[in-house]
């Protein structure tokens, strides 16, 4: 017999010895049962999503069973695919070898194809309807994941579009309103329904309509405002509402305008760069955070988006909080500023330290953009929701549950997160509702923890064996087209760098199995090139005995 056996306690399902047989007699299971291993990629994804399948399925060109695969966990893929932070790409195992596997570029490629190229089925209706508040992205997951289960789902939006912030702050540099469409045609492809311009002031509104559920997912779209000497001047506007009347084509005209925007994450960024691309002449941030990943006081957007930005002609200026807005006959004109010494305390709490006495340094500014944050806006809460004393609608963490049909997810609840994490909220919601339609106990169902991958099984010999090839990055808009166009600047993986950096994935937690014994040649390269020598290789090859007859 050629190839004997594969170790399963020594093999961790990188793939290598199934991509190094020319006879094709190995196959990868990414999702053996009798390991129940979930990869750290997965682990970190609010969403859970299987990330090491679909790369596989990616890798063999199996692009419409990718898509199928993804659509069952992701509700918006090729939103997030543009502008998640990506937490899954910090534990990847891949990091161990050379760098992690571009996981974000991968999901928006399969992300954009499932818009193109496959239909979300939606089941037979169960004969419950739900009504969902908001169409932010909290809203629009849950609406997906209910119809996903054969609810009949309405989602009301206050709004004369659909999307929330998704439609209204998010430049389309980063998120460009075609896609946006399309996730909302599909949407609708499966049966969601969408009424705009409908504000819901109580939940009994809904329930005479006959529906037999109702969630809140009103968001957190309320800025907050700078309480400094000077905030009252003209010139001040939040982020919030700047980046929305861009979006609604009618920005203000900043020609020749000193432009300052104070605040360290992304949509302060996304202001900031929005100010390059409709002609300020300088934009300047100011944070009290400091460039330094992993560092706790470090800027909460992306180190991308910090490059970007500084690429486009963005200044930062970091460790620094205003002390003083200036004026002249009623018009900001300056920012004085003061040392923040640390953001955040030893728990990870908000709590800045400043400096006792500003810095001689000022900063020069005529309009000024206000990113320091959001929050809920309690007049946008239905009657017969219960909220705290900051606005939020209070429900029980695991459930989501509200009031005995009353559900609430996303920013509305927590306060301003992340898209995926809103999006998370609202798959979870999704399924607390079916448990609640069918009258199931609301963790019934619930399946068990998968065990963690182990990555100390990477071992250094290990990595040292595995085959280093250079991570795929996306490709951008030229810097000189950014700084005057709002065209997308990250361009989508096209076939071939998909496959190659899908090809990167170590797939943790799958397993190798021998499917095709008899086509073994005993070349030996399977267990050649297995890092962790997990393969046995009879040493011979025997052929069963000829009879002739006559």
């Amino acid at each position: 017999m050629p190839i004997q056996s594969i170790n399963a306690e020594l093999c961790i399902g990188c793939g290598t010895c199934v991509s190094r047989c020319p006879m094709d007699v190995l196959r990868l299971l990414t999702s053996p049962a009798a390991k129940n291993q979930q990869s750290p990629c997965s682990a970190a994804c609010p969403l859970g999503v299987n990330q090491r399948e679909y790369h596989n399925l990616i890798e063999l060109d199996m692009l419409d069973e990718a898509a199928e695969l993804l659509a069952k966990y992701h509700p918006m893929p090729a939103i997030t695919g543009r502008i998640c932070p990506h937490p899954c790409e910090t534990p990847c195992s891949r990091a161990i070898v050379d760098s992690a596997v571009n996981i974000n570029g991968l999901e928006q490629y399969l992300g954009d194809y499932l818009l193109e190229a496959v239909t979300v089925k939606a089941p037979a209706e169960s004969g419950h309807e739900v009504a969902v508040i908001g169409s932010g992205p909290a809203g629009l997951a849950a609406a997906y994941h209910l119809a996903q289960q054969g609810v009949s789902v309405t989602v009301y939006e206050r709004e004369d579009n659909i999307g929330g912030l998704l439609r209204t702050s998010i430049p389309s540099f980063r998120l460009p309103a075609e896609v946006l469409d399309k996730q909302i045609d599909a949407y609708k492809k499966m049966g969601i329904r969408f009424v705009t311009g409908a504000k819901i002031t109580d939940a009994s509104e809904l329930e005479a309509k006959g529906f037999d559920a109702v969630i809140a997912a009103t968001g957190a779209s309320k800025p907050l405002k700078l309480t400094v000497p000077g905030a009252e001047a003209k010139g001040i506007t939040t982020a919030i509402e700047f980046l929305y009347d861009v979006k609604a084509r009618q920005p203000a005209d900043l020609t020749g305008k000193k432009v300052a925007v104070i605040g360290g994450g992304s949509v302060a960024l996304d202001a900031a760069r929005t100010g390059v691309r409709i002609g300020a002449e300088s934009v300047q941030v100011v944070c009290l955070e400091r460039i330094e990943p992993g560092h706790k006081d470090s800027m909460l957007a992306l180190s991308e988006e910090i490059e970007d930005a500084k690429a486009e002609g963005v200044v930062i200026h970091t460790s620094r909080s205003v002390h003083t807005i200036e004026q002249e006959n009623g018009q900001a004109s300056a920012l004085t500023l003061v040392e923040c010494a640390s953001v955040r305390d030893a728990d990870g709490r908000f709590n800045p330290v400043l400096a006792e006495q500003p810095l001689d340094e000022a900063i020069e500014a005529d309009f000024i953009i206000l990113a320091i944050g959001q929050t809920t806006d309690a007049t946008l809460v239905p009657a017969g929701f219960q909220t705290n004393e900051r606005g939020q609608i209070l429900c029980d963490p695991s459930t989501k549950q509200s009031a005995s049909h009353l559900f609430a997810v996303g920013d509305a609840v927590t306060g301003p997160t992340t898209v995926v994490v809103a999006a998370a909220a609202g798959k979870r919601a999704a399924t607390s509702v079916v448990r609640f339609l069918k009258g199931d106990a609301m963790t019934e169902g619930q399946s068990a923890e998968p065990q963690a991958f182990d990555v100390s099984v990477l071992t250094e010999q290990a990595c040292a064996e595995i085959s280093k090839f250079p991570r795929v990055e996306r490709r951008r808009l030229p810097i000189e087209q950014c700084k005057t166009s709002f065209a997308e600047t990250l361009k989508v993986f096209d076939w071939d760098e998909a496959a190659s950096e899908a090809e990167r994935c170590l797939t943790c937690g799958s397993q190798a199995e021998i499917q095709y014994q008899a086509d073994c040649q005993i070349c030996n390269l399977c267990a050649h090139y297995c890092p962790v020598d997990a393969i046995e290789i009879t040493p011979e090859r025997t052929f069963p005995p000829i009879t002739a007859w006559g």
